[in-house]
């Protein structure tokens, strides 16, 4: 369980994002941009929300673990990870996109039952961050879309002025 927590922290989580931006950049320069904003959305929303939490750790865990505890900084990751590969498939035939559910959602409950395991979280720290992480990516791939929607909306139609009626 100490290697499934490894493969879902930062040491490989980052690299793995380099990585992607790397190959998406010449082709889909967009999506590339969506992975590096969900990198540092999800640094920041950690630490943002551990430090406003201040929860303490379980006691006596099985593994090395620092800092506060909800909500759970592996699960998070492992959640928004899981979300930008089935946002990175979608528009690809069907059994690719059921692959990268299938996929993500395995990547997910094996990274938060390795934190359970290790006892270096509480289960709701896990749910939360696994629930941090959803929102975090999808709020980051809704945002090009409800941009250009408010932008379409405010700058194509007239501003109507209201006149005095007599």
């Amino acid at each position: 369980m100490q290697g499934v927590s490894f493969a879902g922290g930062g040491y490989v989580l980052v690299p793995l994002a380099a990585f992607a931006i790397a190959l998406l950049w010449r082709r889909r320069r967009a999506d590339a941009i969506l992975v590096g904003a969900a990198a540092v959305a999800e640094e920041t929303a950690v630490t943002v929300t551990k430090s406003l939490a201040a929860r303490v750790r379980p006691t006596l865990p099985h593994a090395a673990a620092s800092g506060f505890s909800f909500p759970s900084g592996h699960a998070t990751a492992a959640a928004v990870t899981a979300v930008l590969l089935v946002w990175l498939a979608a528009g690809r035939p069907r059994w690719q996109v059921g692959l990268a559910v299938a996929g993500g959602g395995v990547w997910v409950a094996l990274v938060c039952l390795s934190r359970l395991v290790l006892r270096v979280h509480y289960f709701t720290d896990v749910l939360g961050g696994v629930g941090l992480g959803v929102a975090v990516a999808a709020g980051l791939a809704c945002a090009p879309g409800m941009a250009r929607g408010i932008r379409q909306r405010f700058l194509s139609r007239p501003v109507r002025v209201p006149t005095e009626q007599p």
